[in-house]
């Protein structure tokens, strides 16, 4: 849930903290409008195959050198004057891990990559929790001639930043 809450594009849509397809320039002017706002350096965190669809771009009609960490890697450590953080993947293992679901099932977008500034606040945070229920069972329901109390109670991550952020599709 948490993932999905920090990859959601819909409110920076129509920003320039966003692009649907990868450019490398504006993806530069993009890391570049983060440093500006936040006054700080940028790093990339994204999936294997995120930084991978960045790195093939990156690395064209360049040297042995960048193409060969590519290869060991899988992707390039640092790229485009910033660091990249590679994210692992996870699942939420609702159903059978078979072909035809698998990419449903992945939590991590393979196709983003979240450009945060490296700022001393730390943008994910639980930031609130619902209300707390309780329900009482009448006295004589049951074995035992007693009030039973139950409680429930649930939280709602969401994501809080005193930084601006960016997200790249790839």
């Amino acid at each position: 849930m948490l993932i999905g809450i920090i990859f959601d594009t819909a409110h920076l849509t129509g920003t320039p903290l966003y692009e649907a397809t990868f450019d490398a320039q504006k993806y530069v002017l993009m890391i570049s409008y983060l440093q500006a706002l936040n006054s700080a350096s940028v790093k990339a965190y994204g999936t294997l195959p995120a930084f991978q669809a960045i790195g093939a771009i990156a690395t064209n009609n360049y040297g042995f050198e960048t193409q060969d960490e590519m290869i060991r890697n899988g992707f390039l450590g640092k790229a485009y004057g910033i660091d990249n953080m590679l994210i692992e993947q996870a699942t939420d293992l609702s159903a059978p891990f078979i072909t035809a679901n698998l990419n449903s099932l992945l939590l991590v977008p393979n196709d983003k990559i979240l450009l945060l500034p490296s700022v001393g606040d730390k943008q994910v945070k639980l930031v609130r929790e619902n209300y707390i229920r309780v329900y009482s069972k009448a006295p004589l329901e049951g074995a035992l001639t007693r009030l039973e109390y139950s409680y429930s109670m649930s939280f709602d991550a969401g994501f809080i930043s005193q930084a601006h952020f960016a997200i790249q599709g790839v």
